[in-house]
């Protein structure tokens, strides 16, 4: 590091206080003060001063802002004038880009002094110790504050759909879905939800389908009384309770009795992120059989289902 000459008695007693402060810290620091008479001459030694340092303190009063800018009266302050073409020029070829030189101000009233030139980039008084630290901070690249690690984002789930009609707490939503063969095209009935998987099983009645809780029959001779072609059999919010979940999958015993096997017991587990604890419980856990839903059968090796 290199700390601009100046020669005013106690201002240069100061600088030196400064240089010397900086190396004990650790910075390798030269002022004018240290060389007695370079054989290169003083001009060539600020020169190449400037250029090998790594970083460079200029220490403004109103003198070196005159000399540094140029201004003072001539034949005086030579030394000031050429570090301040040195130091403007090698600004004016970083495109303005500057790591190297920061104004330094000993007091409060000499900040007014910094020429234009570096008015942009962040001064250092060290009048204080405090202020002096900040002086360290700088050079040793050592930030009072660090940002901290970059951490997960949140889970920002969308927000749920508006629905056409409102409905009942306990009605499920309305959908258009296909009737089962054999009925009217294009019913459209109530089920609980949209992620339903239909199937179809045939009976001695006819063709009973199921899906997401509801179920319908396509022969018109095993409606229930009221019924017509389209209609669910099962309740208005679809077969619910706490052991009937999602059916995937259907079939019919030769006792009549229908066996349906569940799926979808967490539907957040399936549609989004969840809690790691419930992250598995996609899936279903469980078989519901209804007795009796279907007259007995036999099954048959071949040929369609036949009464006993």
């Amino acid at each position: 590091m290199k700390l601009p000459r100046q020669n005013e008695s106690e201002h240069a007693r100061r600088v030196r206080a400064l240089a010397d402060q900086l190396r004990a810290n650790g910075i390798e620091s030269w002022i004018d003060q240290y060389v007695q008479d370079p054989d290169e001459g003083w001009p060539k030694w600020m020169r190449d001063q400037v250029k090998e340092a790594d970083k460079v303190l200029l220490v403004f009063t109103r003198t070196y802002q005159r000399r540094f800018e140029g201004d003072e009266e001539e034949g005086k302050g030579l030394g000031a004038t050429f570090e301040g073409a040195i130091v403007t020029q090698s600004l004016y070829e970083s495109g303005g880009r500057n790591r190297k030189f920061r104004p330094v101000a000993l007091r409060e009233e000499d900040e007014q002094f910094i020429t234009v030139e570096l008015r942009r980039f962040n001064r250092y008084r060290v009048d204080t110790p405090e202020h002096y630290q900040n002086l360290l901070r700088w050079w040793l690249e050592a930030p009072r504050i660090t940002a901290p690690t970059v951490g997960r984002t949140p889970d920002l789930p969308p927000e749920p759909g508006v629905e056409l009609f409102a409905r009942r707490p306990d009605e499920p939503p309305l959908s258009a879905v296909t009737s089962p063969p054999g009925s009217e095209q294009g019913t459209a009935v109530r089920q609980p939800t949209l992620l339903g998987i239909s199937k179809s099983v045939e009976t001695v009645e006819g063709v009973l389908t199921f899906g997401s809780g509801s179920w319908r029959m396509a022969n018109s001779a095993a409606w229930p009384p009221g019924k017509k072609m389209g209609d669910a059999i099962s309740p208005p919010g679809g077969y619910v309770g706490g052991g009937l979940q999602m059916q995937v999958d259907i079939d019919i015993d030769p006792a009549g009795n229908v066996w349906v096997s569940n799926n979808w017991q967490n539907l957040e587990s399936v549609l989004d992120r969840n809690a790691e604890s419930l992250s598995t419980r996609g899936g279903g856990q469980g078989v519901v059989v209804f007795y009796g839903l279907a007259k007995p059968v036999r099954t048959p090796l071949i040929g369609p289902v036949q009464q006993p």
